[in-house]
């Protein structure tokens, strides 16, 4: 068996915003996994904890949006109790405005499906995101919008990416994977 990382102890407070960077193949992805139980560790452990409802968003997950859905009903499936008004606030921030509301789920292009997609984890009442290389497929406009809407929010978020910039304006922690360690990088990651 291939030994990805070893010896990785780290916490993760709450509302810290952690960006997991680093080479391809060093093992982000690997840990962002096991973070989500998606994956196990083979020695140690992952503990999560109390109270903690997350959310993981895989970059080549597409199929997690119910097909038959607008975007307004995508929203509101995943909105807190009494909330689902407010659903198209969150799709105008998230560049869904006027008519692109009431666009069929099945219809939107690979980048709308992926705003769609981070605006429900942003709507939904998780307070620990996991979210693998988010803006990808992404252009300004949306990578600009999820910037201010992870600065504002007051969950957890985990992240991989390898856009500095994105990385720059929302992580509060970096973590640099390489070489089979977990290091904690300080300073801007431009």
């Amino acid at each position: 068996s291939l030994t990805v990382f070893s010896d990785v102890d780290q916490v993760v407070y709450r509302g810290d915003r952690v960006a997991l960077v680093g080479v391809n193949g060093a093992g982000k992805s690997t840990l962002i996994k096991i973070m989500a139980g998606l994956l196990s560790p083979s020695t140690g452990t992952c503990e999560i904890g109390t109270k903690v409802e997350m959310q993981y968003f895989a970059q080549y997950e597409h199929d997690a949006l119910h097909p038959s859905y607008t975007v307004q009903q995508a929203l509101e499936s995943v909105a807190p109790l009494g909330e689902a008004q407010k659903a198209r606030n969150v799709a105008g921030s998230f560049l869904f405005r006027d008519d692109d509301v009431e666009k069929s789920v099945q219809v939107l292009s690979g980048g709308e499906r992926t705003r769609l997609r981070l605006a429900m984890m942003l709507f939904s009442p998780a307070n620990l995101l996991l979210l693998d290389e988010p803006t990808n497929h992404l252009d300004i406009g949306s990578r600009q919008t999820l910037e201010r809407a992870l600065s504002q929010y007051t969950g957890t978020v985990v992240m991989v990416s390898h856009d500095r910039t994105f990385v720059d304006k929302v992580a509060t922690r970096i973590l640099d994977v390489r070489d089979g360690r977990v290091r904690e990088f300080f300073g801007t990651y431009r």
